[in-house]
């Protein structure tokens, strides 16, 4: 079996053009490497600014619906569910959606990890749920970000 992944893995690497952000990055001192990494990651920094939209209690678990700011003009809807009287602090489990889902498609996954004593999140990914916008050309937002990327990787 780890023969087959590495087998996929060198093959996926051999098959598929290097992203945009590919060769920017001169090897050379550890420090100068990691500078020039940190510029290239570097985006405007924003303030948090965690908005509760609603809270809820229902059998034990307390239900919180809210928003937080990644970026200029960006707000990332998110579900945190906890015990409604837990005190302290306590393990939190990030549940991320697969392609095509919503924070609110694993809202009974988070209700039992939070029956467990964890405190569970989930976002919606960007394209996805409240964050998916319309539809463009008979295509979801997902499908249209994707499309716009690849032919952006092929005019490099």
């Amino acid at each position: 079996m780890t023969r087959r992944l590495l087998l996929l893995t060198c093959l996926s690497l051999s098959l598929f053009p290097a992203g945009p952000g590919a060769g920017r990055i001169q090897e050379g001192p550890p420090a100068a490497t990691r500078a020039a990494f940190l510029r290239l990651i570097d985006r405007r920094r924003v303030k948090l600014d965690p908005a509760i939209k609603s809270r809820a209690a229902a059998d034990g678990i307390l239900t919180e619906t809210l928003s937080f700011a990644t970026e200029a003009g960006e707000r990332v809807p998110a579900l945190l569910l906890k015990r409604e009287h837990a005190a302290g602090r306590r393990p939190v489990v990030i549940v991320l959606h697969g392609t095509g889902g919503s924070k609110d498609g694993v809202a009974a996954r988070l209700r039992a990890l939070a029956a467990d004593g964890f405190v569970a999140v989930a976002i919606d990914g960007r394209f996805h749920g409240e964050r998916a916008g319309s539809a463009t050309g008979g295509m979801s937002s997902y499908e249209f970000a994707i499309l716009q990327a690849y032919r952006t990787q092929q005019s490099h």
